[in-house]
């Protein structure tokens, strides 16, 4: 790689991180290829002279929410007053999906919302109608996961049945062909 093609790739951090992005050290280097150890100096000489930004009110909110277990996207519709129908309802005709995907849309961002479903799966018109919604970054929001328990509490099960889903169960409910909202949601399709 060109020594200004490093310089320009610096440049393209340096911007990304003025904006109050966070970029990805990891994924500059890896674009610079053999001249990574010398974006790397350039990177960490950047960030140990750049001023640290201060947490606001909201920022501080979601981290103890999130410390608390509870999962910051929605932490972030309750500090916006939104119930979660809401939400839905704006997303329904943000996505133009019909009426009658309502009750999947519903529970697809559920499961986006607590932290059941992956991120990577979810689509980048998703993204940007929850983050025009909910006014906040939300596809890395989605990625925060919750501290681990300590693996005495993780296993602990006591006087609780486990039963397990049998062959005739699972024929009872069968998977439906995927739709639009498995294909936002999940990348299926």
């Amino acid at each position: 790689m060109l020594p200004n093609a490093v310089e320009e790739l610096f440049a393209e951090y340096a911007s990304a991180f003025a904006r109050g992005e966070r970029p990805r050290a990891r994924a500059f280097l890896d674009r610079a290829g053999a001249e990574g150890d010398a974006l790397a100096a350039m990177i960490e000489r950047f960030l140990q002279a750049a001023p640290r930004p201060t947490a606001s009110a909201e920022d501080a909110a979601l981290v103890a929410g999130w410390l608390e277990g509870e999962p910051p996207l929605v932490t972030q519709r309750v500090r916006l007053g939104l119930k979660r129908d809401a939400v839905v309802d704006a997303l329904l005709g943000a996505l133009r999906l019909a009426p009658g995907k309502r009750e999947r849309l519903r529970e697809a961002y559920h499961e986006l919302e607590t932290g059941q479903l992956d991120p990577a799966g979810v689509d980048a018109s998703v993204w940007s109608s929850l983050a025009e919604i909910l006014q906040a970054n939300v596809r890395e929001l989605a990625a925060w996961r919750p501290p681990q328990l300590p693996l005495e509490v993780a296993y602990r099960v006591a006087d609780a049945e486990i039963r397990l889903a049998t062959g005739s169960a699972i024929r009872q409910h069968p998977l439906s062909e995927p739709d639009e909202v498995d294909r936002l949601f999940r990348g299926a399709g």
